[in-house]
C-alpha cells in the first residue's frame, strides 16, 4: 500500500511538473506571451505549480518509512517540502488575486494597473509576492517537528499558526472573487451603455466594440475557469488549517485537491490561449 501511495505521488508531481515546464518554456520561446501583461500574470502561475509539482515527487519519495536512513537528512528534506510547499502554494493565492485585480484595474481603465505590472515591474511584484510567503511560512515550517510520514501529520490539533495561515489564505481568495465579479459587473455595465450608443455610431466602431466585448469576456473565462478550480482545490486546506487532519484518508484526499489545480491550469490555458497552444504543439512537434 504504501509502495502504491509513493509511486502515485512521484507520478503525480512528474505530470505537474512536465505540464507546467512546457508552459513556462512556450512563455521563453514566445516573446508576445511575456509582453501581454495578463497572459504573463496567467502563466507565471506555471512557476508555482511546476515547483509544486518538484514538492509532490519529494513527498513521495520521503513518505515512507525510512529505517537505517539517515534521520537528519530525512528532517532536512521535510523542512524544505514544507517551506517550498507553504510558500509556493500562498503565492499562486496572490498570484491569482494579482490576475483577477490586473483585469479590474484594465477593464476600467485604471493607470494603477501600469503602476504595478507595466513592462519588467510584473516581475518585481512576483519577487515579492514570493518574499512575503517566505516571511509568513518559513519561520513557522523550519521549526516543525512534525516529520513526513503519515503518521506524524494526522491526530494534530490547528495550531495558531495555522488558524493564521488559514485565515490569511480566506482573505486573499475573498478578494479574488470581490474583484472577479467587480470586473463582470463593470463589462455587462459597459456592455449595456455601448448598445445605447451603438445605435448612433458606424458599423466599423460597432465591430470594434464588439471585438472588445470578446476579449474582455474570453478573459474573464480564462479568469473564471481557474478560480473554479481554485475553488474545489483550496476548501480542503482551509478546513485542515481551521481543525487539522484526523485520518490517514483525510491526508491523501487534502494531498490531491491541493495539488489537483496545479495539473489541471496548464490544460486551461493551452485551450484557451491560441498562441500558448501553437508554441506547445511546436515544442512537442504536433501539427495542427
Amino acid at each position: 500500500m504504501e509502495f502504491l501511495e509513493t509511486f502515485g505521488l512521484i507520478c503525480l508531481g512528474v505530470v505537474i511538473a512536465v505540464e507546467n515546464f512546457l508552459v513556462i518554456l512556450a512563455a521563453i520561446r514566445n516573446t508576445s506571451l511575456r509582453e501581454n501583461t495578463h497572459y504573463n500574470l496567467v502563466i507565471s502561475l506555471s512557476v508555482c505549480d511546476f515547483v509544486v509539482g518538484l514538492n509532490c515527487i519529494l513527498f513521495g519519495s520521503i513518505i515512507v518509512p525510512n529505517n537505517g536512513s539517515d534521520q537528519t537528512a530525512i528532517n532536512l528534506l521535510c523542512t524544505v517540502y514544507y517551506c517550498a510547499g507553504c510558500v509556493t502554494y500562498h503565492t499562486s493565492l496572490q498570484q491569482t488575486f494579482s490576475i483577477s485585480l490586473n483585469r479590474y484595474l484594465v477593464i476600467t481603465e485604471n493607470k494603477l494597473s501600469q503602476t504595478l505590472w507595466n513592462g519588467n515591474r510584473k516581475y518585481l511584484a512576483f519577487c515579492v509576492m514570493v518574499a512575503i510567503s517566505l516571511i509568513i511560512n518559513v519561520p513557522i515550517y523550519s521549526t516543525s517537528l512534525n516529520g513526513c510520514g503519515f503518521q506524524n501529520l494526522i491526530g494534530n490539533k490547528s495550531s495558531p499558526s495555522f488558524f493564521v495561515l488559514g485565515s490569511i489564505q480566506t482573505i486573499f481568495l475573498l478578494l479574488t472573487f470581490i474583484f472577479y465579479f467587480f470586473t463582470l459587473w463593470y463589462i455587462f455595465k459597459l456592455h449595456h451603455k455601448t448598445d445605447i450608443e451603438e445605435r448612433e455610431q458606424s458599423d466599423e466602431s460597432k465591430q470594434r466594440k464588439v471585438r472588445k466585448r470578446k476579449r474582455m469576456l474570453k478573459s474573464m473565462k480564462v479568469i473564471g475557469l481557474i478560480l473554479l478550480v481554485l475553488l474545489v482545490s483550496i476548501i480542503p486546506a482551509l478546513v485542515v488549517s481551521f481543525r487539522g487532519l484526523s485520518t490517514r484518508t483525510e491526508l491523501l484526499i487534502l494531498f490531491l485537491f491541493s495539488n489537483s489545480n496545479s495539473a489541471i491550469n496548464p490544460i486551461i490555458y493551452c485551450i484557451h490561449i491560441k498562441e500558448l497552444s501553437k508554441e506547445v504543439k511546436l515544442i512537442l512537434r504536433i501539427k495542427g
